[in-house]
């Protein structure tokens, strides 16, 4: 992975912990389409996420990953997350889908801080509506970063702006009067005066003067013949 794409993703996990809380080591809940997409990657989860995102992080799946990914057959996959963190889910008598668990966990607003790793494009397109999650997924053998959803960016700028103004407290303390909106003046425009060059009257020019035409006298009449003497 370049240099460049590190300190991206770098960034924006900088923007979750100022906007959302979010701190190291980044927790990341792994479903099952992403712990058999790794596993036939043959990618060690640990490793090559702590690489992506340049810091420790702590994979986490919960009972009804692994009980999904041994239905799948995918024997491999669920015993590579015996390395990871087991986290207790509602779900101890009824295994549900990893995807549904997932969404669960997460919640509406996140409170836990969860990043998601996973393969699932239904998944991932809820997850986008939900603001303050960080999702990874695999492609092309590598583990990388997806961008901040649009929720998310607008949350980070919502935030940041009530950052920059005063509470009703703080102004309270400071005697300060809260600003209120205010409506908007239209004003009528003004009549122009008509532009005094426009008025001037154009002046008469004089016709040319006719051309001079050759009179009658000035044509030359024809040589006349001389006759013998």
């Amino acid at each position: 992975m370049r240099a460049k794409t590190r300190r991206l993703y770098k960034k924006v996990m900088h923007n979750y912990g100022v906007a959302f809380g979010f701190h190291e080591p980044y927790q990341f809940l792994l479903d099952s389409s992403f712990c058999k997409q790794s596993n036939d990657a043959k990618l060690d989860i640990q490793k090559d996420l702590d690489a992506t995102l340049s810091t420790p992080t702590r994979p986490m799946v919960t009972e009804c990953v692994i009980q999904e990914l041994k239905k799948q057959g995918e024997h491999g996959a669920a015993a590579s997350t015996k390395a990871f963190h087991l986290l207790k889910c509602k779900h101890i008598h009824k295994a549900v889908s990893s995807a549904t668990c997932v969404l669960e966990m997460i919640g509406e607003t996140n409170a836990r801080n969860y990043g998601v790793a996973t393969q699932d494009d239904a998944l991932r397109e809820k997850l986008h509506a939900i603001a303050g999650v960080p999702i990874v997924k695999v492609k092309n053998a590598l583990i990388i970063l997806e961008p901040m959803s649009p929720a998310t960016k607008q949350a980070v700028q919502s935030k940041e702006h009530s950052k920059t103004m005063v509470s009703a407290s703080e102004a309270k303390q400071l005697n300060i009067k809260p600003a209120e909106p205010t409506a908007m003046v239209h004003r009528k425009r003004k009549a122009k005066a008509p532009n005094p060059l426009s008025m001037k009257k154009k002046k008469k020019t004089a016709p040319p003067p006719p051309k001079n035409k050759a009179t009658p006298s000035a044509q030359k009449s024809p040589a006349k013949k001389k006759t013998p003497a």
